[in-house]
């Protein structure tokens, strides 16, 4: 009987074969986050067989990615092998791109950052300019040893979208003028000679976050940059949608009365919770500017960052206004991850970005407050939980981790 299941069910469908075949890659990833467990560990927790996983890491071992590194005694029976990563074995790039600044990293295989280079740009770089700067500092970074390009397995960008990832293509990224439909991915990858992917910098973020944290399931990430977005890894994977937007959190519309965004929606969380809308609610508190209403919201300009690292200090320093502008803009991204929280059903978010120092315990607050106003579940009680650690370098190691994701196959 000739099977009426497509093709593409049947790939989906158990098979032990296909499981093997990605051992390896999974292999790495956990020795990433558990260094020194054993064989028969990496099975319990891979799900597959013990004969598996000595079979493929004895090819890893034969590669020069995994070596033995002890025994470990658990009791009465024979002591168990511990198994490592060969740090330096393989090396990938590691770039986080954005409109003021950018990071380039070298990243060895369990994601020890080998070297860096940062700077800022003056203004908005040209596609053209941003190829050749990612260019010259990853050269720079190759340079540091013959071995290291040998051992290069490709790289990744993060930068801000909209991104589609899987043509490698920066469609209309947000406050980067001048550019639409730039091949980013291939013109990076001619320039530097060696595969590129490109995704958004909240992705980027959040694949930082799931292997600093070692969280299992799902994590959300919200990522507070010039815009907003939120990233989502379920079950592991990156949550894309089918058109490499899911995630632009910062578009939902929470006022359909409110100023036009960029995106051409009217009253959108951005306009509302945006550094540059708190720099805004700021000026009109104190008389400096009128609250824009039913015209084009407040976005980012060459002065945004000047005006909120001033209005931070203000802050700081306890003036009301402007801890009342900060914790107000916080409480729309509050809103916005109550709606997550509901619609994902998740007991955390983290809250993640470049500018949350400057925004500061009032606008963290405005959101904690705004979300636990809007939990309805009382068995979930979502939290917040705001990473120190993402800004721009962590990217650009998410960034390299993600370009290594097929290291062991």
């Amino acid at each position: 009987m000739t099977s009426t299941i497509p093709p593409t069910l049947e790939l989906a469908t158990p098979n032990p074969e296909l499981r093997r075949a990605a051992t390896g890659p999974a292999i790495i990833n956990l020795l990433r986050e558990h260094d020194g467990i054993s064989r028969t560990e990496l099975a319990k927790r891979l799900g597959v067989s013990n004969q598996a996983v000595s079979k493929t890491v004895i090819r890893l071992m034969g590669d020069g990615l995994v070596r033995e590194t002890g025994r470990q005694s658990i009791g009465v029976g024979k002591a168990r092998t511990k198994l490592s990563l060969v740090p330096r074995s393989r090396y990938a790039l590691g770039m986080h791109l954005d409109r003021s600044s950018f990071v380039v990293s070298l990243v060895n295989l369990t994601g020890e950052v080998e070297g860096s280079i940062s700077s800022s740009f003056e203004t908005v770089p040209s596609p053209e300019d941003a190829v050749e700067t990612l260019r010259a500092a990853s050269a720079e970074l190759l340079g540091i040893s013959p071995k290291t390009k040998k051992r290069l397995v490709g790289g990744g960008l993060g930068m801000a979208g909209p991104v589609d990832h899987t043509r490698g293509i920066a469609t209309a990224p947000h406050n980067f003028s001048g550019w639409h439909n730039v091949p980013l991915a291939l013109l990076l990858s001619d320039a530097i000679g060696t595969p590129i992917l490109i995704d958004n910098e909240a992705n980027m973020a959040m694949a930082a976050e799931h292997w600093r944290s070692g969280r299992a399931g799902w994590t959300v990430v919200m990522y507070v940059g010039t815009g907003l977005r939120a990233a989502m890894m379920l079950d592991g994977d990156v949550y894309h949608g089918s058109h490499s937007n899911a995630g632009e959190v910062g578009h939902m519309v929470v006022d359909p009365a409110g100023p036009l965004c960029v995106c051409g929606r009217r009253g959108c969380v951005e306009v509302f919770s945006s550094p540059a809308a708190a720099v805004e609610r700021y000026f009109a508190k104190t008389g400096k500017a009128q609250p824009c209403k039913n015209s084009m919201g407040p976005t980012w300009s060459k002065d945004t960052l000047g005006q909120l690292t001033e209005l931070s200090s203000h802050a700081k320093r306890g003036e009301s206004a402007a801890r009342e502008a900060l914790r107000e803009s916080g409480a729309y991204l509050g809103i916005a991850a109550a709606n997550l929280a509901t619609l994902l059903d998740i007991d955390q978010i983290v809250l993640a970005g470049p500018m949350l120092s400057l925004l500061g315990a009032d606008f963290v607050a405005g959101a904690e407050e705004e979300l636990a106003r809007n939990e309805k579940d009382p068995g979930r009680n979502t939290r917040i939980i705001v990473s120190s650690d993402l800004r721009s370098d962590a990217i650009a190691r998410g960034s390299a981790l993600i370009a290594m994701g097929n290291v062991g196959t």
